[in-house]
């Protein structure tokens, strides 16, 4: 692929206005081709941020804990292999087992990326990623208060 990627810094607690279309969320080192990642991420020096190549969107931050397994709120294991979690446009995808899930937004899908916590929002979708939180303690914390309630009333969507 040839084109330009640009890059805007993410700002902590912004919200993100993805177009319509399909995307996948997870851990996009393990998603896109080794070229595209050093060409995006490599290039501005592993930036958190919004990263677009040809009507391509990758929005990618760092997770708290590293590499590790964190089980998002619809209860899917999201595993980590190199310490960061995204959305990004099933156009970059060039792996053929990424780790992670793909879905589809009609309507396009807003995403708030805070200190760890990930939240990606459509009228008819709501899931969050806390990684604050791995599968062990995310286990132990079944039994008590929500550990993503926090998340879920700091956006809302009309």
């Amino acid at each position: 692929m040839s084109g330009t990627w640009t890059l805007e810094h993410l700002t902590p607690g912004k919200i993100y206005s993805l177009p319509p279309g399909d995307y996948f969320i997870g851990d996009v080192y393990t998603a896109i081709d080794m070229a595209h990642y050093d060409d995006s991420l490599g290039q501005s020096g592993y930036a958190d941020g919004l990263y677009k190549f040809n009507n391509n969107y990758m929005l990618v931050a760092t997770t708290l804990l590293a590499d590790c397994t964190y089980i998002g709120s619809d209860n899917h294991p999201y595993i980590v292999e190199s310490g960061v979690i995204g959305i990004t446009s099933v156009g970059l995808i060039t792996k053929d087992t990424p780790a992670g899930k793909y879905y589809n937004f009609p309507d396009g899908v807003f995403v708030n990326m805070d200190y760890g916590r990930f939240r990606f929002k459509t009228k008819t979708f709501d899931l969050c990623i806390d990684t604050q939180i791995d599968e062990y303690e995310f286990a132990e914390e079944e039994n008590s208060i929500d550990p993503l309630s926090s998340i879920l009333s700091k956006m809302e969507i009309e």
